[in-house]
């Protein structure tokens, strides 16, 4: 979805207005690879952020 104007975001997000020339794109294949990547990525992060924290203590 792009970006609501500045009167569209004002509005609750289920009032919104979706225009009229927006049509839905195809879905995203998913494989077993690409979840993979996604949990690494997901630890790389996680490892990140205690490192972070623990080191403000």
């Amino acid at each position: 979805m792009p970006r609501a104007s500045p009167e569209q975001f004002e509005l609750p997000p289920r009032a919104r207005v979706i225009p009229v020339d927006q049509t839905p794109g195809e879905p995203a294949v998913l494989s077993l690879e690409d979840a993979g990547r996604l949990r690494e990525k997901r630890a790389r992060k996680a490892a990140l952020h205690r490192r972070e924290r623990d080191g403000r203590d």
